[in-house]
């Protein structure tokens, strides 16, 4: 699944990488932790380290930006 995916993104420079969004299955949190693995072990020392916000990121992204909106007051969720 690692090769696929470094193969989808090929062009992709992977230092530049700071999230994966998984849909939550068991199956895809080992695939995040052995990644993790993989761009450390094959990475530079200071390249960024990905970051985690739990089992489906998008969703977690989705719901602090949408509360961001409200609380400055932003129409942007109406909109």
């Amino acid at each position: 699944m690692q090769e696929t995916f470094k193969k989808g993104l090929s062009d992709f420079n992977f230092s530049r990488m700071v999230q994966v969004s998984l849909d939550g299955p068991n199956v895809n949190k080992a695939y995040l932790t052995n990644l993790k693995k993989k761009l450390k072990d094959e990475g530079n020392p200071g390249d960024p380290k990905l970051l985690s916000f739990g089992s489906c990121g998008l969703h977690t992204v989705h719901v602090a930006f949408k509360t961001g909106c409200n609380d400055a007051g932003w129409m942007v969720v109406k909109f």
